[in-house]
């Protein structure tokens, strides 16, 4: 079960950066990408999907006490973690497949490639 964590004033107070966690869920792993606000990407990791992937994503990712998850294909093959997020408190985004797609062709010279873009693409659209 994931850790509760601080609450809301507490966090505005403190001021902390927000790492934004950009998913790109397949069916057998899904790979998560953390940027920070500057949209340099801080770290990387593919989690084998199983009935401990939530619960290995949450743990990696408490390490960023400030954070949001931008989902690709939330409402399609990413639906179950994007469901599982909100309803941990998550803060959730869904990044069209479409999207992403069209990031990656227009891209191909740019620093975010693969799963980076599903973050890269979520911040242009959510500051």
């Amino acid at each position: 079960m994931p850790t509760a964590r601080p609450s809301l004033s507490h966090r505005v107070q403190s001021r902390l950066p927000v790492i934004l966690i950009g998913i790109d869920p397949h069916k057998s792993s899904h790979t998560a990408v953390a940027v920070d606000a500057a949209g340099h990407q801080v770290a990387q990791r593919r989690f084998v999907v199983n009935a401990g992937t939530f619960r290995q994503l949450m743990r990696w990712c408490e390490q960023w006490p400030e954070r949001r998850f931008a989902v690709e294909g939330a409402r399609g093959l990413g639906r179950t973690l994007a469901q599982q997020l909100a309803a941990a408190g998550e803060n959730v985004v869904d990044v069209p497949s479409t999207l992403s797609a069209r990031a990656r062709v227009l891209g191909a010279h740019c620093v975010f490639r693969g799963p980076g873009t599903v973050a890269a693409r979520a911040e242009s659209l959510h500051p």
